[in-house]
């Protein structure tokens, strides 16, 4: 049973929501690079360990794959 003045588990809930909802960092968004025109072809193959055509391949098949079984084009 709770005394008057007794903070019940909501309460204290609710206190801790308060402190991490304000001590929360705002997000940040940052630019993404786009990796196939800063990198040339032996430097995209040693940072993604996959060349330029390989890559290009497999989003090609993910791409006809989503628009098959979606209706939907994308890109």
């Amino acid at each position: 049973m709770n005394t008057p003045g007794e903070i019940t588990d909501d309460e204290d809930f609710l206190e801790l929501t308060n402190i991490v909802y304000i001590l929360r960092l705002p997000k940040t968004y940052k630019q993404r690079p786009y990796n196939f025109r800063i990198w040339n072809d032996t430097q995209f193959l040693q940072r993604f360990r996959l060349s330029k055509n390989t890559v290009r391949f497999i989003i090609d098949k993910l791409l006809k794959g989503y628009s098959h079984t979606t209706g939907m084009v994308l890109g």
